[in-house]
């Protein structure tokens, strides 16, 4: 939420894909492998607009960063608000393929928004995010 956070008030677009249940191995296959816990200023370098790994989604897995650069599918949905992008089709894409929980924070605008269940979740709150992320993982540790 700390990366989020400082990526979003400087306009730094992101896009993190959390694995629930849901096998994201066909989904990731093109991502550039990386094993390395999560850290705030690793997610910020990452996702930093010089940085060769920005483009596509940062995916995590079982509590660790698993790959960058991750290419989704888009979603073809023709409900979306115009002025949402490529991230938040993408987004919204893997939301509806699978039970992931996907954060994306806009480049144009430093809003942060989810995506799960084939539903987007925009203009959160930071707080709003981590109540989202809390519930997440309680339900996910209580399975």
């Amino acid at each position: 939420v700390r990366a989020l956070e400082r990526l979003a008030s400087r306009k730094e677009g992101a896009l993190i894909i959390v694995q629930r249940q849901s096998d994201l191995t066909h989904h990731i296959q093109s991502s550039t492998k990386l094993v390395a816990d999560i850290y705030a200023p690793l997610i910020e370098a990452i996702f930093h607009k010089e940085c060769s790994m920005h483009d596509g989604g940062l995916y995590i897995a079982v509590g660790r960063i698993r790959g960058v650069r991750c290419v989704l599918p888009v979603s073809q949905s023709t409900h979306l608000p115009v002025e949402l992008g490529m991230r938040h089709r993408a987004a919204l894409g893997l939301s509806e393929e699978t039970d992931a929980m996907i954060v994306v924070v806009s480049e144009e605008t430093g809003r942060v928004s989810t995506a799960s269940g084939g539903a987007l979740n925009h203009n959160l709150t930071l707080e709003q995010l981590e109540a989202e992320l809390d519930k997440m993982f309680t339900r996910s540790s209580a399975s």
